[in-house]
This record gives C-alpha cells, sequence and structure tokens, in this order.
C-alpha cells in the first residue's frame, strides 16, 4: 500500500492507510485553482508524482526546503505529502545530503541523541532521530529553526521500531508535511533514546513541530482552496494553502461559513449519516471519503473494501458541534460515492472527488467517518491551530485546546 499517515484517528483507537498504484488506461485534463490574490501560499499538487513517490491517487504534495539554521546550507525536497490529519515535518535522510551531518540533534538532559518511532496502519513505521532545522514553505521560514524528524532506518535503535520504511519509494513518499490542528506531535509518538538497539522511551525537551506555527506571522492556521474535479476525475489537480486565517483577503471566511471548535477527544467533530452520529474528521491525507459501515456494494478483488455502486450516488451527512462563541453549528456535507473499479482501472487520471471506502477492517471497533481529500476539493477550507485565535466575520474566536476547522 503506498498510503501513509498519522491521523488523528489514531487517538481514536485507529490509524488508517490505504493505497493503491498509478491508474492506467485513458485520462482526463488537468484541473487548475486560481492563484489566491493575496497572502504567503504553498502550492499543492495532485498528479503522477516522479520516481515511484506521490504517484498513487489523491495524493496532495508540494515542496519544502530545509535549512541548517543561520546558513546557506540547504536542501530542497518536493514530492512531500501534505496531511492535515498529522502534525510536524518528517523527510528521509537520503534527500538531504547537505544538511543532514549539520542539523543540531535534539539531546536528553544527559546529552543522548533522541529518536522516535511512527507507526502506520499498513504496518509500516518511520523511524529517525530528531533534529532542529529552519524550515521554508514556498518564500516563507519559520522564525526559528524547530523540530523535524529526518527518517533513517539505518539510525541506531531502528529494530525497536518494527516496520520502519527505508526508502521513499517504500514509503510512497519522499515525506509528511503534518500541517494538523496540532501544533505539534505530542501524545501521537513516541520518542526514546537509545544505546545501540536497547532504547528507552522518554519525554522530549521538545516536539516535531508544524511549521506554519512558527512562522513570524500569518500563524495562526491554513486557509486551503481547491478548484472541482470532475465526476470522471482528472488526470491533474492543484489546489493551495494559503497561511493564516482572517489575516488577508485570500484568507478571511465569509459570512455563510460555518465554524466548528474541534472536540478534545480525539480530535473530531460529530457527523451525523443515516440517522447515526459518528466521530470524524478533515483529513487531506486520506484518498477517500473512508466510513466504517458497507454503506454501498464493496468492489472486491485488488479493490476490497472501495465501493462500487452500480451507478455514482449522491448523498449528504451533517456535521453539528458548536463554534467556540456558546452556540450552536450544524452544515450539511453533500457528497457523491462513484464506482471505484470504473474510476480507478480505466483511465490515467490521479485526482477524483468521488472515491469511497469501508475502513472497519482497519478501524476495528471504532466507528467513525473519515472526510478525506474529496471533502476539500471545490471548496475552501480553514483551520485555526489549537492554542491560536482568529477573527472570523468581526468576532474574535478564542484559543481552543484542539483548533477549529472552517468551511
Amino acid at each position: 500500500m503506498n498510503k501513509k499517515l498519522l491521523t488523528v484517528a489514531a487517538s481514536i483507537g485507529t490509524a488508517i492507510g490505504l493505497g493503491l498504484g498509478a491508474c492506467t488506461g485513458g485520462g482526463g485534463g488537468t484541473t487548475i485553482t486560481p492563484v489566491p490574490a493575496s497572502g504567503s501560499t504553498i502550492r499543492i499538487t495532485i498528479n503522477a508524482g516522479s520516481s515511484n513517490v506521490c504517484s498513487y491517487f489523491n495524493a496532495p504534495c508540494a515542496t519544502v526546503t530545509i535549512c541548517q539554521s543561520g546558513t546557506s546550507n540547504c536542501d530542497t525536497v518536493s514530492n512531500v505529502l501534505v496531511d492535515t490529519g498529522s502534525f510536524g515535518l518528517r523527510v528521509f535522510s537520503s534527500l538531504l545530503p547537505n544538511t543532514n551531518n549539520l542539523l543540531p540533534a535534539m539531546q536528553s538532559s544527559n546529552a543522548q541523541p533522541i529518536s522516535e518511532c511512527v507507526f502506520y496502519a499498513d504496518g509500516t513505521a518511520n523511524w529517525g532521530p530528531i533534529k532542529y532545522a529552519s524550515v521554508t514553505l514556498n518564500s516563507t521560514t519559520t522564525a526559528t529553526q524547530i523540530p523535524i524528524q529526518v527518517i533513517d532506518a539505518s539510525y541506531p535503535g531502528a529494530s525497536n521500531c518494527s516496520g520502519a520504511s527505508a526508502t521513499p519509494t517504500d514509503f510512497g513518499v519522499n515525506g509528511i508535511l503534518g500541517i494538523g490542528p496540532l501544533q505539534t506531535d505530542q501524545g501521537y509518538s513516541g520518542y526514546f533514546t537509545c544505546n545501540g538497539n536497547n532504547c528507552n522511551q522518554i519525554l522530549p525537551p521538545a516536539y516535531v513541530t508544524n511549521p506554519i506555527t512558527q512562522f513570524a506571522s500569518d500563524n495562526n492556521g491554513l486557509t486551503l482552496t481547491f478548484a472541482s474535479v470532475p465526476s470522471s476525475g482528472a488526470a491533474s489537480a492543484d489546489g493551495y494553502g494559503v497561511f493564516g486565517v482572517g489575516t488577508n483577503n485570500a484568507n478571511t471566511p465569509g459570512s455563510g461559513t460555518h465554524i466548528f471548535q474541534i472536540n478534545g477527544t480525539g480530535l473530531t467533530v460529530n457527523s451525523t449519516f443515516r440517522e447515526t452520529t459518528y466521530p470524524s474528521y478533515l483529513d487531506t491525507g486520506s484518498q477517500g471519503y473512508y466510513f466504517t459501515s458497507q454503506f454501498w456494494p464493496n468492489c472486491g478483488g485488488s479493490l476490497n473494501g472501495f465501493f462500487c455502486p452500480s451507478s455514482e450516488i449522491s448523498d449528504s451527512a451533517t456535521m453539528t458541534g458548536i463554534d467556540g462563541l456558546g452556540n450552536t453549528a450544524s452544515a450539511t456535507i453533500n457528497f457523491n460515492i462513484g464506482n471505484a473499479s470504473d474510476l480507478l482501472n480505466n483511465s490515467t487520471n490521479n485526482a477524483f472527488s468521488n472515491i469511497g471506502v469501508n475502513i472497519a477492517s482497519l478501524a476495528g471497533s471504532s466507528p467513525l467517518i473519515d472526510w478525506g481529500l474529496p471533502f476539500y476539493l471545490g471548496k475552501t477550507v480553514y483551520m485555526v491551530f489549537a492554542g491560536k485565535t482568529a477573527t472570523v466575520n468581526g468576532v474574535t474566536l478564542p484559543a481552543s485546546s484542539s483548533g477549529y476547522w472552517i468551511y
């Protein structure tokens, strides 16, 4: 499987990962998102990738630059997964020829280097040391150096991190840019000091950090905007992340948007579908709409778990919660489910708005809905980070321990 992510679902009983290689056959055109008129941005692409990385469908990827702080020693890495379901930057050491040996290592109180192990649902993992780096997204750089994970399955102690991916090709992407609602990955993975293969779990002095939270300005959230993708799919698509929420014309929600304060337990909001209420979350790193019940026919075979209705289904759910200001919030989510076999096996398309999957086998006993990348296509979605405030429609949202989703 090519899909690898550390999702917020880990806190409610699962980490989700599904993948399928590049599609074959005829394909559609390119869907282009207009460049935002103002604000600092990062371009996100959904296409065939390169060198067998970011080459699976619905993989939103971007380019990051990692530098030794205060120097011109830098490496620029493309095909990094943009993931609102995880937290912090992780990049393979093999892609950092100019900086890997120069970045300062995070150390414990007794001067031992600190490593991290991150597990994924498909049995793979990321292992590697935590180092400090300046991170640039497009032309915006962190104000200070931040902790990142340098993925390296040959680093001492890796035998304690079962399934650690050795190469970008093994993992499916060159790294993960975790820009979820939390500022760091505290509580979502393990940090260790090791003497050879003997490792002890510790509390680190700092945690792998979402780079946007450490920008000098426009650091309170992220605005994601994507053009629509036709029901047959598109060969490629793109979108933009505008840094900040409510700080300029390009990242300010309009009067018709809905504000949802994210629940501290599980980092979810409620979604009601077919008279049942589920914990749910928004996640660019998930390739489709993920459910934990067989609501539509199963494709079977190599697409076991994917939905294959005889014709495209139009359906809806209702997201409910509170807006952080003492008011209830509610919004209708309209979505389509297409025949995954027809869509994925008969085209070279890489962007789809209507792929659905039953993930009951991964989610175990935890019912949930994962509103994956298709949810974002054709929308502008705003995410306010935990601990940050934002002014929306003339009202300042108070800092929340888990942040907000607005759309």
